[in-house]
């Protein structure tokens, strides 16, 4: 059938060439200057007068006053003699001039009138549309079955009464200005359109062949406003993706002059019957042909001022009249704004995130531009010979297109479809994208931006904005009912007060309570009736008796996931890890899970719901103090599994965390668990190592480390010239950095805010680039675990002037020469030679750079460097002195080593109740006065590590003032906190964007560490007194 389609519109193309024997010179003359001359006469109808149409030789089109002008050789001449009786004396030529000028106000008048009618008909069709839309889509397959066999019989009709009137019209000759001229085409050939006089081009002929042509009547003198319409709106027709409006043009109410023989017009390429009795009459749908929209082309929206256009996530396939050469568009009057055809649907725009609106740009193509439609019916003139060259390649390419296409349909995107994330979801995602990756990518949509997200948050339904995100959808509902369902409910609403009461009632239907998804479990390796060894071992009853009491605290603070369900995963913000797959020929992986298939987590505590990356490693810390190393082993497996999907850790368990990662501290954790209790994690001795563990390990901690070194716009790694005595040298240093664009879902409010609130005031279009720059700066920041701190503030004080990628940072690079030293210390286990060294010369180039572009040496310390001014930076932070503890020093300088021992005393930091993490008090939580559980480990062990006497009498001081503060907070309320006062001996952190936390995994880790391994520091008497 497809076939013999598209063979009849070749052979009917053809027949079009053949017809056009006689080119005109003047055939596009009408698309110019006989715009106005035309519009004059036809409005002079209203005095009675009858117009008659000259055409120019060879059936051209007249275009300019001097075509228009008839002579006594014309058939026209008589009756145009008549219509300008008063005038035979005079100069015509100037008549008609006058007359263009009298009629062009009107016209101007005229068709800012019709602009009106045609807004108010456009939103009149649009909302019909919507309504009809879906009936027609129902009863569209069954009356296109229908309409093959009707048009079979309308064509055998139309080429009989074609026939009839060609034959009648070489008789009756020219009587009236609606009587076609000898002209006109004969049978079999398409009728080409009669001209206007107020609009003589059909601008846009979309083709729409499923559309019957109704015949246009010549309009009488008291129709001065009839709507821009290509043709009358036909209400029954099946074939198009959106309905067409039903008859209500004003057209219908004025029927041909009795003794006229009615011409068809041709507004499509395809001859359409015509029905002579009846002008106005509906037409029953042409049957459904190649060019049929439907069949594979869905109809594109509308391009018009009233409707912009936004981004549709479902691409939107454009219809093949976009290729074909239309004629020049008629000059519409400034401020006119165009309506779309009759039979266009219109298609309702999909929302975008309020605060990150993603446009959708439509392809330009000036047939989109829909000029208005004339008013009074076209005079009939035969083809000219580009036309029909012009339609036939049309046909052709449409034929073929339409005809590959059959069998597609058209889905209409949902309006509550918006950008999800970096690959496109559902069917439009590529074939390369997994389950789990679409799965991720349908619950962004909910969790991670959208008009949802943005409500909840701005409202304030809740007063931690990492409430909502972490409510998991509950069993009766699914992501597609939440939205679709909140794109009802959200214009329905009388006041906010209304909409807010409603919205809380909407999210408690459907979601569950904020971490539902993970439950409390005893860790497989706790024994209820056992002391720990190491804690059995401490000597002070008082210390020990705190220490079993943080022990019991694992089991508050374990987790295992509710259910692993594919369907439970696809509804929680929960980032559910892999399980990393068995050895090819091994009986199962060293990194299987040990738990009824599940690794046990371990959460920092309350509103952290979720494992965390970098808390971990003091989390593995208190663990392995407690005597439960399976547990540790589980939690650290469970973020190599996270490097295996992803090829780095994210910032913690939760898909809204994918956008960054934390401090890498993951090969720490990994020697850890591998270096066995008897050992002492010496390269020379394998025996004390987990040697299998190891060796699936490493792999995957190359692979975190590459993520780091990545370098490039958004890369980690930084180039940084280095001038000095000896040359130019060129450097590789790392920082934190992120491209993401929006705000962070689990602290939406608060980000949107300080965005809105710096750079509202900035006009112009870089406003919206400048909010995503803040946003990846802000992600960045909370990718360093110090969220927020003065070191990442242009002004050292305020949050909206964060740079922190322009901020290379000191223990980040003190991390990452730990990384590369314990790679090499595993590939010397391992037997890996070659990778050791490579290892070993990477760490020690860092060194060197660090040396080169870090430290300060009227400091005594090293400081962050900022890129921008190519300077140190003046804040003083607890970072300046981590390469004590990255190693990132030379240990056989016991001069220098002072010296930075020094520095620390004098620098501030140092206070009552332990280090606190700056000097500057800005409120932020990361800034002085408050001391982190972290930090203090890291200052330790780095004077530890030091070796010098005063550094280890530092370090032992530290110690003491540290499980000081901790036990003061404990006796006082019974609750391990996440961060404490340093100024004050056992007070309370506060500041940053949550209430303080308690639990606290890091800080129970620091004090079990503290009391099973430093003992000899501690004394026996010397904290608890």
């Amino acid at each position: 059938m497809q076939l013999s389609r598209i063979i009849a519109h070749i052979a009917l193309a053809a027949a079009i060439v053949a017809s056009a024997a006689t080119p005109s010179d003047a055939a596009f003359g009408w698309m110019t200057e006989g715009n106005s001359a035309n519009e004059v006469k036809a409005n002079n109808a209203v005095e009675g007068l009858h117009m008659s149409r000259q055409l120019g030789g060879g059936g051209g089109l007249r275009g300019s006053s001097d075509q228009n002008t008839p002579s006594e050789g014309d058939d026209n001449y008589t009756n145009q003699k008549q219509v300008h009786k008063e005038d035979e004396e005079g100069d015509k030529e100037k008549k008609d001039e006058k007359e263009d000028k009298e009629k062009k106000d009107e016209k101007e008048d005229k068709e800012k009138k019709d602009e009106k009618e045609d807004k108010e008909k456009k939103d009149e069709k649009e909302k019909k549309d919507e309504k009809d839309d879906k009936e027609k889509e129902d009863d569209k397959d069954q009356k296109e079955d229908n309409d093959q066999k009707e048009d079979k019989e309308k064509k055998d009709e139309k080429d009989e009464k074609d026939q009839k009137e060609d034959d009648g019209n070489q008789d009756n000759g020219h009587q009236d200005d609606s009587t076609p001229t000898p002209e006109t085409p004969t049978h079999g050939k398409p009728t080409p359109p009669p001209i206007t006089p107020e609009t003589p081009t059909q601008d846009e002929p979309t083709p729409t062949p499923e559309t019957p042509t109704q015949e246009q009547p010549t309009p009488t003198p008291e129709t001065p406003e009839v709507p821009t319409q290509e043709h009358p709106p036909t209400p029954e027709v099946p074939t198009q993706d959106e309905p067409t409006p039903t008859p209500e043009t004003p057209t219908q109410e004025h029927p041909p002059t009795p003794e006229t023989p009615e011409v068809p017009t041709q507004e499509q390429p395809t001859p359409t019957p015509s029905t002579p009795e009846n002008p106005t009459q509906e037409h029953p749908p042409t049957p459904e042909t190649p060019e049929t929209p439907t069949q594979g082309k869905p109809t594109p929206p509308p391009t018009t001022p009233e409707n912009p256009t936004q981004e549709h996530p479902t691409p939107i396939p454009s219809i093949p009249t976009e290729d074909r050469e239309l004629p020049t568009p008629t000059p519409q009057t400034p401020g006119t704004q165009v309506p779309p055809p009759s039979n266009t649907p219109s298609v309702t725009p999909a929302p975008t995130t309020p605060q990150t609106p993603i446009q959708y740009t439509p392809p330009q193509n000036p047939g989109k531009e829909v000029p208005p439609t004339p008013a009074v019916t076209p005079a009939v003139t035969g083809p000219h010979v580009s036309d029909c060259l012009s339609l036939l390649l049309f046909l052709l390419l449409w034929t073929v297109s339409n005809s590959l296409a059959l069998g597609r349909r058209y889905i209409r995107p949902t309006p509550e479809l918006e950008k999800l994330s970096i690959m496109p979801v559902g069917d439009d995602a590529p074939a390369g994208v997994t389950p789990r990756q679409r799965n991720i990518q349908q619950l962004q949509r909910v969790y991670c931006r959208g008009e949802l997200l943005h409500e909840v948050q701005m409202l304030e339904l809740f007063p931690d904005s990492k409430h909502f995100v972490d409510m998991p959808i509950k069993n009766s509902s699914s992501v597609d009912e939440v939205l679709t369902q909140f794109q009802e409910q959200k214009n329905t609403y009388d006041s906010e007060k209304d909409w807010k009461e409603r919205l809380i009632a909407f999210v408690n239907q459907h979601f569950d309570p904020p971490g539902a998804e993970l439950v409390p479990t005893t860790p497989p390796d706790f024994q209820d009736d056992e002391i720990p060894l190491q804690i059995a071992q401490i000597a002070n009853a008082t210390l020990r008796d705190w220490a079993m009491e943080l022990h019991k605290l694992w089991k508050v603070l374990a987790r295992v996931p509710a259910s692993t369900s594919a369907d439970q995963i696809s509804r929680s913000s929960f980032l559910h890890s892999l399980p990393i797959a068995a050895a090819p020929n091994g009986p199962h992986s060293p990194l299987s899970r040990q738990f009824h298939g599940e690794n046990v987590l371990v959460v920092p505590g309350g509103r952290f719901r979720e494992s965390y990356y970098w808390d971990s490693y003091w989390i593995v810390q208190g663990l392995l103090a407690s005597g439960l190393r399976q547990t540790a082993r589980g939690v650290v497996t469970h973020l190599l599994e996270f490097v295996a999907e992803f090829g780095f850790v994210p910032n913690g368990g939760r898909i809204y965390y994918l956008t960054r990662s934390q401090p890498p501290m993951l090969s720490d954790m990994v020697r850890l668990i591998t270096t066995l209790k008897e050992g002492n994690g010496a390269e020379e001795n394998t025996a004390a190592w987990d040697l299998e563990y190891l060796r699936a390990a490493v792999p995957l901690l190359e692979r975190e480390y590459s993520f780091w070194m990545h370098r490039g716009a958004h890369g980690h790694a930084v180039e940084i010239p280095v001038s000095g005595s000896n040359g130019s040298e060129t450097f590789v240093l790392n920082r934190y950095v992120a491209h993401a664009g929006e705000p962070r879902p689990e602290s939406y409010r608060e980000d949107v805010s300080t965005a809105s609130t710096s750079f509202s005031s900035q006009g112009g279009q870089g406003v919206n680039e400048q909010k995503a720059a803040f946003y990846d700066e802000i992600i960045a920041a909370a990718e360093s675990g110090w969220d927020f701190s003065s070191r990442w503030f242009g002004d050292y004080n305020t949050l909206d002037t964060v740079r922190t990628s322009r901020v290379i940072s000191v223990e980040l690079n003190a991390i990452l020469h730990r990384v590369e030293q314990n790679l090499a210390t595993f590939h010397a286990i391992l037997g890996n030679a070659d990778s050791s060294t490579r290892f070993k010369e990477a760490a020690s180039t860092r060194v060197r750079a660090m040396d080169a572009v870090l430290w300060n040496e009227a400091e005594g310390c090293w400081k962050d460097y900022l890129l921008d001014s190519r300077k140190h930076s003046p804040v003083v932070s607890v970072a300046d002195y981590s390469p004590l503890w990255g190693g990132a020093f030379d240990a056989s300088d016991p001069t220098r080593v002072d010296k930075i021992v020094a520095s620390l005393e004098k620098s501030g930091l140092v206070q009552e109740g332990g280090v606190q993490t700056t000097t500057i008090v800005t409120g932020q939580q990361w800034d002085a006065p408050n001391a982190w559980p972290p930090l203090q480990d890291i200052i330790i062990e780095g004077l530890l590590a030091a070796g010098t006497p005063k550094s280890r009498l530092l370090a032992k001081r530290l110690i003491q003032t540290w499980v000081k503060a901790g036990l003061v907070a404990w006796q006082e309320t019974g609750l391990m906190f996440e961060k404490y006062n340093a100024q004050q001996l056992g007070g309370v952190g506060n500041g940053g964007e949550y209430t303080p936390q308690f639990g606290f995994g890091w800080s129970n880790g620091v004090i079990l560490t503290l009391l099973t391994k430093y003992q000899a520091q501690l004394g026996d008497t010397a904290v608890v007194s």
